[in-house]
């Protein structure tokens, strides 16, 4: 059942990460396979598919299982992503920007 819902979700998955590939970074993890990349992750997945929005210094976010369609994974991305963007902004990459500005001068 379990390996059901992973291979439904996985063709979802391929494409929202395919569209959205200039947005962020996207990886995968086989439970199976991977078993001790799991403990690698910041939370402990008990349910699988498990999909994570991880960025350094913010808190994790976990798409919730209701609707794992690429429309859903897409919206999911765009109500928390910009949270994250914006708060980058303030520090570390209006920083480089200003640097990369001054060099291309």
């Amino acid at each position: 059942e379990v390996q059901d819902a992973s291979r439904r979700a996985a063709a979802h998955w391929e494409q929202f990460a395919a569209d959205m590939k200039k947005v962020a970074r996207f990886g995968r993890i086989d439970a199976n396979l991977d078993s001790d990349a799991l403990g690698l992750l910041p939370i402990s997945v008990r349910l699988h598919p498990t999909i994570l929005m991880v960025a350094r210094g913010h808190p994790v976010e976990i798409l919730p299982l209701g609707d794992l369609s690429v429309g859903g994974m897409k919206k999911w991305l765009n109500k928390n992503y910009p949270v994250v963007a914006e708060s980058l902004w303030d520090g570390g990459v209006a920083s480089w920007l200003e640097r990369w500005k001054g060099k291309a001068r």
